[in-house]
């Protein structure tokens, strides 16, 4: 099709403006364009680079414009405080919902997190249950958190992961909100076109 032509030949510029806000200027035919985000990383040690914490939507500019912009607020989604690494699983009108990778009380699990969009709260749902071995279907239904669960966010770069800090979930099973990015941060922007493939630009690391 005219869309795969068009495809290779995407050109992104991505940064800080004298507004000091990170703008992107994309230059392809903009109908091919799905999704755009900001993704968030932070320095870790353990992995001598930077971990991805997450994706942000909140950008200003719609499709079809080819100019976006984003402030600096330097915030991801956090549980208790810490910053764990995200990803948007689901997608919908008033909610999104979010899978934080941990380890909890030693073994792999994930726990999901639900944005509504109408207050720009989060709640925690629960660890997510895994596919149903008699249906093959995933499981709508969550564990809910005890307080003396231990969470141990878990950070990838690449082909490498390691643990963070481990915390406890608490009375209540854990709050989630939007908190400050702890250490070194950077930015990129994201760009998912119709075929489900992303490009993504330059990091930009914060001074």
């Amino acid at each position: 099709t005219q869309y795969a032509k068009i495809l290779p030949d995407m050109e992104l510029n991505a940064f800080k403006n004298p507004d000091d806000c990170y703008e992107l200027n994309i230059n392809t035919d903009m109908r091919i364009v799905k999704n755009i985000g900001i993704d968030m990383y932070s320095y870790m040690e353990g992995l001598g680079g930077y971990a991805k914490l997450g994706t942000s939507y909140n950008i200003d500019g719609e499709l079809p414009n080819a100019i976006f912009t984003s402030e600096f607020k330097n915030k991801t989604l956090s549980i208790n405080g810490h910053n764990v690494s995200t990803i948007r699983i689901e997608k919908g009108f008033l909610q999104d919902i979010y899978a934080a990778r941990v380890l909890l009380n030693g073994s792999g699990a994930s726990i999901r997190i639900l944005h509504n969009k109408e207050t720009d709260k989060f709640e925690i749902l629960g660890v997510w249950n895994g596919i149903n071995t008699l249906t093959g279907l995933e499981n709508r239904s969550f564990t809910s958190l005890k307080a003396s669960d231990k969470i141990t966010p878990v950070f990838e770069n690449g082909d490498i992961a390691i643990s963070g800090k481990g915390f406890y979930a608490g009375i209540g099973g854990g709050d989630a909100k939007l908190s400050k990015i702890k250490g070194k941060k950077a930015y990129s922007y994201s760009i998912e076109d119709i075929y489900s493939k992303t490009h993504t630009t330059n990091m930009h690391i914060e001074e």
